[in-house]
């Protein structure tokens, strides 16, 4: 499919997904964002794709749906993920123990064709996410263990009689390695927002502005507690900051003040800040933000 000059590579399998990751080449996958049943021990799940494709399964495992091929590559080259299962079955019946057998040669095999730079978020939800938690331990390391994510699918609209009503599913994020790819997701800030926190504008061509305050509580007998300006910390009980951090510090350093954070001391930063139109001063007497 060519778009705008573009080219894209799209495959979609619909079949068993082990035989499709098996012939996958190893470190070739950036990206997996898996969602395997969550073994609620329905017999029969019926539905349609978004592609119009009619699917039936059904979410009740036994050892019946393992093979003996798995258990022996398991029990033989993946100690941890076995200990997880034999532990499983013992603490939460055949089914789950079954289950997570099941999901856990899938798993494996997703670890495998990740890339050392790849991650993989696998959606779940309370009847086995505990469980799952360790096998993911098990196959890609504690340590490799980034988030678990809770996402609120809906309000409860039944009233449980012995117990809070459930309302959300859980995604467990993992990487391959320390080395993995983040990409930060940014979203434009709500027009309402901006209008009611950035409602300052001094009409010298910067735009409009929020406030912060340049004090914290406590007061210090360092410059940061000294006066300035005639407004008193000792009497306030707080002491002076500037932003010299990450964020604004950053803005300054880059819009306004180059050498900002090369000013040595709080008054002086202030008096720099001050200087350059950077400090908003209420109407009310004593008062300053920055």
């Amino acid at each position: 499919m060519t778009t705008n000059s573009v080219s894209y590579n799209r495959t979609l399998f619909l079949e068993d997904n082990l035989p499709v990751l098996r012939g996958l080449d190893s470190d070739s996958v950036d990206l997996i964002a898996t969602d395997p049943p969550f073994n609620k021990g329905v017999g029969a799940f019926e539905g349609t794709t978004k592609a119009g494709v009619d699917v039936e399964f059904s979410d009740v495992w036994t050892w019946d749906d393992v093979q003996d091929d798995w258990i022996n590559e398991i029990k033989e080259e993946h100690s941890n993920l076995h200990m997880v299962i034999q532990a499983t079955n013992q603490s939460a019946g055949n089914d789950m123990g079954a289950f997570i057998c099941w999901l856990g040669v899938r798993v494996l095999e997703m670890h495998r064709v990740l890339k050392p730079t790849g991650s993989i978020y696998l959606h779940c939800d309370p009847t086995a996410c505990h469980y799952i938690k360790a096998m993911m331990d098990a196959v890609f390391g504690r340590k490799q263990f980034r988030n678990e994510i809770v996402w609120k699918r809906a309000t409860s609209k039944k009233i449980q009689a012995r117990r809070f009503g459930s309302a959300h599913d859980i995604i467990l994020s993992y990487s391959k390695s320390d080395s993995f790819v983040w990409n930060t997701v940014r979203l434009d800030y709500d027009p309402a927002y901006i209008a009611k926190a950035y409602r300052h504008d001094d009409g010298d061509g910067r735009g409009p502005y929020t406030v912060s305050d340049l004090t914290q509580s406590g007061w210090t007998s360092g410059e940061s507690g000294m006066d300035w300006r005639g407004i008193s910390m000792r009497e306030r009980g707080k002491h002076w900051i500037t932003p010299t951090g990450k964020g604004l510090g950053d803005w300054i350093v880059e819009n306004v003040i180059p050498n900002f954070r090369e000013i040595e001391g709080t008054l002086a930063r202030l008096d720099a800040l001050d200087e350059h139109g950077l400090i908003h001063w209420p109407k009310k007497r004593g008062g300053c933000r920055g």
